[in-house]
């Protein structure tokens, strides 16, 4: 169908909106489909619910989405807010599109455009001119794009990927030696990771450093000679910097102390002397940046973006100079970019994404950055120095993690995995475990309905996160969400009276009518919120960071008001109000109302934004951090006892009703290291 719209033309079935002098410009389908819905309805009040079911058809929206979407509409329209020629909008009403629309035939259409290209005998020689020159300009155009490879706006496709890796087991944190020649890569063995060099040309593999507890990352000096790595244990935190021969360890020694219960990483700037790495003061605290000199041993903070939720964790030194990419988000969890230059410690800020994105590293020209996509992280993006052009350079089916060059100029490695994780249903008396939902991707977040009848859970089986609904008595599920963008979930709660899910996702929550199959963003401001529940139906608390200390806030439903509740770092409310449970600052647990203080807990958890732990009647059950991984407990509150009544594979959620626990594990990870060939 096309459109005649004042000085334009719609197509629909091209999305293209053609002025009068032949500009044409290609409208994104949700513009495509709004103005569809326009020149269907001219001349009338269209309200913004309208809008949300034709046009939106029920997906999940916001107002300032709505609002986004119609600017950019008039954006491509040119037409001015003040005084519309096609867009008006009517306060509290809605917009009407006050353009006379008419609609054209396909037919008289063609004609038009086929009309535009008839050339009379009298200009028939222009235009075979014309013709000639367009042509010898076109080729001049492909000749120097051709002959210019050199320019940044070339998109780098990825032509050919290979495993570098195929131990059988998860191979994650690759760094390639600066000849081509070494792989270093960390490998999960019984538990743990342990540290491997790979020799490239002989496909040897030997493991370096053999100390206890996990080693990695790892990375090169320039000369290819040296490794500086992590190692992490209970009680330590030392980086260890090993001299190498080949494969064969000259010498090993620490050269550095780290907080235990820190997790960063080292590398070695251009300079073999000074190393630029990462840790915090303790667990639950941001990360820094600091410089260690080798020769004086004297290690420095440095300058570096304000620190917000995990701090400046993620950083990349620069292929030519010494320069520090440094990833760091904000409060509300979006990621900024900066550089600093070791020269002059001088730090600029490069851009800012307002999404949930990792890893970002400089590309092999140190003039563009490459990151990893938003979740399920199944892309490579490529963005200019600035921010302001992005392309996928790569995407497959399996999880991308922790990219890195490859030191020939033009190639990437990274880390890819395919993880499935199951909810499992256990049952403590007589010990038996069945599984209850079982995709051959990630199942997560298992939340049971006061009735025990019911189990709500996140996952990809989709292709994307949305929230469902299992049935245990007949095993059936329904997928209750869909949404229209890639979501990233952190815990879902059901209401006393089962009517709602909350579920908290990165900066927002929302809230689904069951019934209904409904969803709402809640108007609240977007921030890191943490540890959801509901205090009763029409009201959820949740814990948000204030004046650098962790609060309780209320959220009302109806009324959309928000209260501070309570000093406590988070909290955990039931139905029994007995079965409350209560976080501090600290990690210390407490109980009920009157927050009774528990004793014997040890090791807590602190995985994720949700609880790992919850109260029955004299019972307390709890996740566990140890060094086999998690594990869950029992803890009795009379004898103040704890006893391990489930070890399974990377434990991360569960829930309790009746003599079962409902289990979030993984079924199945591998993970190689992956060689992309870009050109």
């Amino acid at each position: 169908m096309r459109w005649k719209l004042g000085c334009y033309t719609y197509c629909e079935t091209k999305r293209e909106l053609i002025k009068e002098d032949g500009t044409v410009t290609e409208l994104e389908p949700l513009l495509a489909e709004l103005l569809s819905y326009f020149c269907r309805n001219p001349d009338i009040v269209i309200s913004r619910n309208q809008l949300m079911e034709e046009v939106w058809q029920s997906r999940i929206i916001t107002d300032n989405a709505i609002n986004r979407v119609i600017a950019n509409l008039r954006k491509a329209l040119q037409d001015d807010v003040k005084s519309p020629s096609f867009i008006a909008t009517f306060p509290r009403k809605g917009y009407k599109f006050v353009a006379v629309v008419e609609e054209c035939d396909e037919a008289s259409a063609q004609s038009e455009t086929t009309n535009t290209l008839i050339v009379s005998k009298k200009n028939s020689h222009i235009f075979r001119v014309l013709t000639v020159v367009l042509g010898l300009f076109c080729i001049a155009l492909l000749s120097l794009y051709i002959l210019d490879t050199d320019t940044t706006d070339k998109v780098p496709k990825v032509v050919l990927s290979e495993a570098l890796t195929r131990d059988g087991e998860q191979e994650v944190l690759p760094s390639v030696s600066p000849n081509g020649r070494f792989l270093a890569y960390s490998k999960l063995v019984n538990g743990n990771l342990k540290l491997f060099v790979k020799d490239l040309h002989s496909q040897k593999i030997e493991e370096v450093g053999r100390q206890k507890g996990g080693s990695g990352p790892a990375s090169w000096s320039m000369d290819s000679k040296e490794l500086v790595y992590l190692n992490t244990t209970d009680n330590s935190c030392i980086y260890y910097r090993v001299i190498l021969d080949g494969l064969e360890v000259v010498r090993s020694e620490p050269i550095h102390t780290c907080p235990v219960g820190s997790f960063g990483k080292m590398l070695f700037t251009h300079d073999n002397n000074r190393l630029i790495y990462t840790e915090n003061t303790g667990p639950n605290t941001p990360y820094s940046i600091y410089e260690l000199n080798l020769t004086t041993s004297v290690s420095k903070r440095l300058p570096q973006p304000e620190l917000n939720i995990q701090g400046n964790f993620q950083f990349d030194l620069h292929p030519q100079n010494n320069e520090v990419l440094i990833s760091s988000p904000n409060d509300r969890q979006w990621l900024g970019l900066y550089s600093l230059d070791l020269s002059t410690n001088q730090l600029s800020a490069l851009f800012k994404l307002n999404k949930y994105a990792c890893c970002a590293i400089w590309n092999h020209k140190g003039d563009g950055i490459i990151l990893v996509g938003e979740p399920p992280s199944e892309q490579l993006l490529s963005y200019t120095r600035n921010g302001q052009q992005s392309n996928v350079i790569y995407q497959v089916t399996h999880s991308i993690s922790h990219p890195a060059r490859f030191p020939n100029g033009k190639d990437y490695v990274y880390s890819g995995g395919i993880v499935n994780r199951d909810i499992s249903a256990y049952n403590l008396e007589n010990k038996r475990k069945r599984i209850i939902v079982n995709t051959s991707v990630k199942d997560q977040l298992p939340s049971i309905s006061n009735d025990a009848n019911k189990i709500a859970y996140v996952s990809l089986e989709s292709g994307v996160q949305e929230i469902w609904i299992r049935n245990l008595s007949t095993s059936q599920s329904r997928k209750l969400t869909e949404f229209n963008k890639k979501m990233h979930f952190f815990d879902i709660k059901w209401s006393p009276d089962e009517q709602f899910i909350a579920a908290l996702s990165v900066n927002e929550m929302y809230l689904i009518d069951i019934e209904q199959e409904r969803v709402s963003k809640l108007d609240m401001p977007e921030q890191d919120m943490r540890y959801i529940s509901f205090i009763t139906p029409t009201k959820l608390s949740y814990s948000v960071k204030r004046e650098d200390a962790w609060v309780i806030e209320s959220y009302d439903t109806n009324s959309g008001e928000i209260k501070q509740i309570s000093d406590f770092a988070a909290v955990l409310h039931a139905r029994n109000s007995e079965n409350t449970l209560w976080l501090d600052g600290k990690g210390d647990v407490f109980f009920g109302m009157d927050a009774t203080k528990v004793e014997g807990i040890e090791n807590l958890s602190n995985k994720g934004r949700n609880f790992k732990l919850l109260k029955q009647g004299e019972h307390i059950f709890y996740l566990s951090n140890e060094s086999d991984g998690q594990n869950l407990y029992q803890h009795n509150l009379s004898s103040g006892l704890s006893v391990m009544v489930y070890s399974g594979t990377d434990v991360s959620n569960f829930t309790y009703s009746n003599g079962v626990l409902f289990i979030e594990e993984e079924s199945a990870f591998s993970a190689d290291i992956i060689k992309i060939t870009v050109h």
